[in-house]
């Protein structure tokens, strides 16, 4: 992104990520084209407690990305993390997803605070998502 500063020169700041997932089974993700997203899996089995068998769909998922804030005499600094994760889908509607995050920082908002900018979090996220 290229930003108009009020002070000094205008910096470009940059990132990029990439991730890829797999799901087990029969479903799969399609991309609409139209909407630029991608459209919730057909479930062949929904989830259901009384139907052996009917356990919905699972999908492992892996994320890299990264962000430089550093350019010119702009100093906001640097940024990457992975993240790993296991989405279950019960139903086309419904997503639980359990994630591993670790990322790193450098420099964070140009050394600007008294602490270090410099550091690393791990952190174990769990998210829930209903689309309707």
């Amino acid at each position: 992104v290229q930003v108009d500063a009020d002070e000094g020169t205008d910096p470009t700041y940059w990132g990029r990520y990439v991730q890829t997932s797999y799901m087990f089974g029969p479903p799969c993700r399609h991309y609409a084209r139209s909407s630029g997203a991608f459209v919730a899996p057909k479930i062949e089995r929904p989830f259901d407690c009384r139907t052996p068998c009917a356990m919905g769909a699972l999908e492992l998922a892996f994320r890299y990305s990264y962000a430089d804030l550093d350019d010119g005499d702009k100093s906001g600094g640097r940024a990457g993390d992975f993240v790993f994760g296991v989405n279950w889908w019960p139903n086309p509607n419904t997503k639980i997803m359990v994630n591993y995050v670790h990322g790193e920082v450098k420099n964070a908002l140009g050394g600007r605070f008294a602490t270090p900018g410099d550091g690393q979090v791990d952190a174990a996220v769990v998210r829930f998502q209903v689309h309707w």
